[in-house]
């Protein structure tokens, strides 16, 4: 992990939460993940995620949030089968599970809607497709460098389809 001409290192807080090295993250391809290199673009974009929404949103349901994924590089984007209109290569999505209890993503999710609107660009809650259980929350902002059009999206995914309604709807 680098920083392109910047002054911070990996334990750099990004909010109150949320420290620099939870940016460049991947559960399943972590050797590539570490070779990602924030700009400072990144370094405002992802800031503005984390503190107009992520943080926010943190607070209000007092549990720790695990990124599953943040930034990436457009070959890190590739390999985990990411849409080539995602926003993570830009710093402007997260994924993340809550360890304790996945089960409250839905509120995640309704909290989020409700109180982060202006910043919000789309929530996606990717659901088991069997028991219809949440596995994590996708999250990005208003896009600030990226060309997504999406704004104040709330979607739910299951079985590699993205729906409006809930499948228990």
């Amino acid at each position: 992990m680098g920083f392109a001409g910047t002054q911070y290192t990996r334990d750099h807080k990004l909010a109150d939460h949320f420290y620099l090295w939870e940016m460049v993250v991947s559960d399943d391809y972590p050797k590539a993940a570490e070779k990602i290199v924030l700009s400072e673009l990144d370094l405002l974009a992802g800031g503005f995620l984390l503190n107009s929404i992520i943080e926010p949103t943190r607070k209000f349901i007092g549990q720790v949030f695990r990124v599953q994924s943040f930034k990436r590089s457009l070959q890190l984007n590739a390999m985990v089968g990411g849409s080539s209109t995602s926003q993570h290569p830009w710093a402007e999505a997260i994924d993340f599970t809550i360890p304790d209890d996945n089960t409250i993503l839905l509120d995640v999710m309704k909290w989020i809607r409700d109180n982060c609107f202006y910043s919000l660009g789309q929530a996606i809650l990717y659901v088991d497709g069997q028991d219809y259980e949440p596995r994590f929350l996708h999250v990005s902002t208003l896009p600030l460098r990226s060309k997504k059009k999406s704004r104040h999206k709330i979607l739910y995914c299951w079985d590699g389809k993205y729906n409006l309604s809930p499948p228990w709807a």
